[in-house]
């Protein structure tokens, strides 16, 4: 598999960490009750994009052994703290910890119905990552038309979103990811256009939506802000990043951006439901939800190493 320039590395690190503190800040935001949130909720769009991005950067000829990597590295830390959250609910507090929820959240399908539990709402997420894995094949096949296949990917966004507005939640999350891994591909002009563009799409959506769409979650022109947000963020931020000497800054960004997917899977424990630390007094609550989000990560990290240690 061909690897992507030091630079782009970087660069995508930077957006990786921005998207994983967008999710924290967001979440902390809304358990209290600030309409702010809405304005950092587009870390997952970042999310999608980036992993796209750096899958279309690979001609993967083993399929068994690509999803075996990301059954190791995405699924034994989810499924870990899975298994500690189930149990501490059930055992330590009152929540309902039914059949169906304990089906849906081990078998990654509460993103389409089956996972109710407050604490553990945020992984949705892993559905919608495991069918934007379960659709790369499916891309690779048309990655030696890379333009062709952009075109298209952007052609049915603008038609789905615009004119049909059927508003598939897990439609816009492949979206995002096939626009990534297309984007990869293209020419270096036409990167700079798309991300020129992009600027342009989202200007011309805030000079014609209300504030008020732009923090109500659940509205349908929200779905559209929020996706232009994250592709502008992430076409503008890897051109300019990667022309940035990120030297001085990059070990730490790099650290951070270990622990940027442990850190999204534990933080929501602490913000809501049963073990929930947004106390009244925000600092205190903000620093401990910050504190322990960081250990358990930590800790998730420690135990999917001795995990993967029995198995290479």
């Amino acid at each position: 598999m061909a690897s992507i320039p030091i630079n782009i590395s970087n660069a995508v690190s930077v957006l990786r960490v921005t998207a994983m503190l967008s999710i924290v800040i967001c979440h902390i935001l809304q358990v209290y009750n600030n309409k702010w949130a809405w304005v950092f909720n587009i870390g997952v769009q970042v999310f999608l994009f980036l992993s796209g991005y750096l899958y279309g950067n690979k001609e993967i000829k083993d399929w068994y052994g690509w999803y075996k990597k990301r059954f190791f590295k995405l699924y034994i830390p989810y499924i870990i703290l899975v298994g500690i959250s189930l149990l501490s609910y059930h055992f330590l507090t009152e929540t309902e910890v039914s059949i169906r929820s304990v089906l849906a959240y081990t078998t990654v399908t509460q993103g389409i119905g089956g996972g109710k539990i407050l604490g553990l709402n945020h992984l949705w997420f892993m559905t919608a990552i495991a069918l934007c894995y379960a659709s790369t094949p499916i891309l690779q096949l048309f990655r030696k038309y890379p333009l062709a296949s952009f075109v298209l990917i952007v052609s049915v966004g603008l038609i789905e979103f615009t004119v049909f507005q059927i508003r598939l939640g897990q439609f816009s999350w492949l979206w995002l990811y096939a626009f990534g891994y297309y984007y990869t591909s293209i020419e270096s002009k036409l990167k700079d256009f798309v991300a020129i563009l992009s600027i342009v799409a989202l200007t011309i959506i805030l000079c014609n939506i209300s504030w008020d769409i732009v923090i109500d979650y659940r509205h349908s022109d929200n779905i559209i802000f929020h996706n232009i947000a994250g592709v502008t963020l992430c076409t503008i931020g890897l051109s300019v990043l990667s022309h940035i000497n990120l030297s001085k800054v990059v070990k730490r960004i790099k650290k951070l951006d270990e622990y940027s997917y442990s850190i999204y899977l534990t933080h929501h424990i602490f913000i809501f439901g049963a073990f929930s630390l947004a106390f009244e007094n925000k600092v205190l609550g903000t620093s401990l939800i910050l504190i322990l989000s960081t250990v358990s990560a930590y800790c998730i990290i420690c135990l999917s190493n001795k995990v993967k240690a029995l198995f290479f």
